[in-house]
């Protein structure tokens, strides 16, 4: 038995691929100390950079693979460095200032 009530939808939706072309996204939480997130830093990772949330959360997308020198930064100065290897589609990279 068919039945006519049951609709179906077929959509074309472009999809970006994060890791295609050598590229990944990094991604992290940055924290003080005592727990809190730390918001309003900007974080470099090569030639991309990104500011963390109210929550320290930062997502950075288009990372060429390589090795970096992962930058903590508030305004001018430079808060932490860490260095990365960026080789798969995604990096996570979690800190405490």
């Amino acid at each position: 038995m068919f039945n006519c009530t049951r609709r179906s939808f077929i959509a074309a939706v472009p999809i970006t691929l994060v890791g295609q072309n050598n590229t990944a996204m990094v991604y992290g939480t940055i924290r003080f100390s005592n727990g809190q997130g730390a918001r309003a830093l900007s974080i470099v990772v090569g030639p991309r950079f990104n500011y963390t949330d109210v929550s320290g959360y930062y997502r950075i997308l288009g990372v060429p693979y390589g090795k970096y020198e992962m930058q903590i930064r508030q305004g001018d100065k430079t808060l932490k460095q860490a260095q990365i290897v960026v080789n798969t589609a995604t990096v996570l990279h979690d800190d405490v200032i």
